[in-house]
């Protein structure tokens, strides 16, 4: 359904870690495929896979992107899509992808969804897309990044059944963001990453460049001008 002649770097592994049930984080840069990761472990994997995302717009982004490949089976909750009372249940237990903000972990009305789903189906992977936003919006204004994997253990020890395992993605490869999300999500092992699969430093971008041009400050306007016409 993808019709992908072959994996970039760095997806296999993140493949694999993804279906061998173990905590990892996948350190891959923008645009180079970290969603297929995801999205292929829970198309073999026989249980629901849960995705965290940061924003409305990535869910519904990732959501047409599936529709568009013919894919289905996929639930999104937000704002602006909310489970039918009387359909949600069942499409949740349905599901192979499901996709909600972390906030939704601890909202009422999802918790009985949720437990039909674990009780059900079973939960195979927990997904947090966007994984740097455990760091830089978890000690901030969104707290509930913090509690992700204590709150999704809970709930699983509710409905009788173990906690999945966490794959975490991002492109951000600060070293004290990496320490950060592997802390708070109690992922112990490495992270996946291009180091050592490719030539040269793993996050560096063939088709983007820096250039430093030096100027007065009576020249600073005319300067920026000229370099974004060029």
């Amino acid at each position: 359904c993808f019709n992908l002649p072959s994996f970039r770097p760095g997806q296999y592994r993140g493949i694999v870690k993804a279906l061998q049930g173990s905590d990892a984080l996948v350190l891959l840069p923008t645009g180079h495929g970290k969603s297929l990761i995801f999205q292929l472990a829970g198309l073999l994997l026989p249980g629901v896979t849960i995705i965290i995302e940061a924003w409305r717009s990535l869910i519904d982004d990732q959501v047409r992107n599936l529709e568009d490949r013919g894919i289905g089976r996929v639930v999104a909750i937000h704002k602006d899509r909310q489970l039918n009372p009387d359909t949600g249940v069942r499409e949740m237990c349905d599901a192979i992808l499901v996709y909600i903000a972390p906030e939704r972990l601890y909202v009422d009305s999802f918790q009985a969804p949720l437990d039909s789903v674990l009780r059900e189906r079973g939960c195979d992977l927990l997904v947090v897309d966007e994984a740097h936003a455990v760091s830089e919006a978890g000690h901030s204004f969104r707290p509930s990044y913090l509690g992700l994997v204590d709150r999704m253990s809970s709930l699983c020890a509710l409905a009788a059944v173990c906690r999945p395992p966490v794959l975490a993605l991002t492109a951000t490869a600060a070293d004290i963001v990496v320490r950060d999300i592997r802390g708070i999500l109690a992922i112990a092992e490495p992270p996946v990453s291009l180091i050592g699969e490719t030539d040269g430093p793993a996050f560096v971008r063939s088709n983007l460049s820096d250039t430093v041009i030096r100027v007065s400050a009576a020249d600073g306007d005319s300067a920026v001008d000229k370099a974004l016409s060029d």
